[in-house]
């Protein structure tokens, strides 16, 4: 689950849902992707394969357990009184940080460069333009993600949602939402809001998916289980 390979050419970084087929047959290491762009790659492929993804917009609101154990106990001692940054620029108790690790030259943050280079090479679109903006908030589980996409093709808003009510680790919300606090233990990433951007080759949604569950360790899994199918374990 290390971010070390995730930028090398010949490591395949994977979604199984997306390319698991990069990894049958393959022996060499296997790069798993950041919870953030997992959540959001998930929906964002469906509707790439109906109508060509060009460019996304996203705000991202990543809860503590982002940062591990030492990021929930930061903000569980802060509601206590104590008033210690702890993993935090900033104090995370009734506050928001937008920032998510370094600032780089061009003014991103670390976690912002993994969006963009991790959402082109999972989807295969080199060309595909990123905007993000992460933001840290003082939630204990589960990633929220405001996401604008745009797309080549006119959307068809009725076939789009269908579409994404039959995908897999997908669960499409049509007349409500998803919360961080209504996650619990669900694997899947939460679609809701689901609705036409600024014209009908755009569309808007809400994006919600626990970030322990559905980032690291049942990606991790599912790549297990996907390479070992491709070589007859299972």
């Amino acid at each position: 689950n290390s971010s070390a390979f995730r930028k090398e050419k010949e490591i395949p970084l994977i979604v199984p849902e997306i390319n698991g087929n990069l990894i049958e047959h393959y022996y060499g290491i296997i790069a798993n992707p950041n919870c953030a762009t997992i959540q959001m790659v998930l929906p964002l492929s469906i509707l790439d394969h109906l109508y060509a993804l060009q460019k996304i917009v996203v705000s991202t609101y990543q809860s503590v357990s982002g940062s591990g154990h030492k990021g929930i106990e930061t903000l569980l001692a802060q509601r206590n009184g104590r008033q210690d940054l702890g993993v935090y620029p900033e104090l995370i108790d009734l506050n928001v940080i937008p920032q998510i690790g370094a600032f780089l030259d061009n003014g991103y943050s670390q976690e912002e460069d993994k969006l963009i280079f991790e959402s082109q090479k999972i989807l295969n679109l080199p060309d595909l333009k990123v905007c993000p903006t992460t933001v840290r908030v003082p939630v204990l589980y589960g990633h929220s993600e405001s996401i604008y996409a745009e797309f080549a093709r006119t959307v068809d808003l009725k076939e789009a949602k269908e579409a994404l009510k039959n995908a897999e680790a997908i669960v499409y919300e049509e007349h409500t939402y998803m919360t961080p606090r209504g996650l619990n233990s669900s694997n899947d990433s939460f679609v809701c809001r689901l609705r036409y951007g600024v014209d009908n080759h755009s569309l808007c949604f809400w994006n919600v998916a626990n970030n322990v569950r559905l980032g690291a360790a049942t990606n991790a899994v599912k790549i297990l289980i996907r390479h070992a199918r491709s070589e007859g374990l299972l």
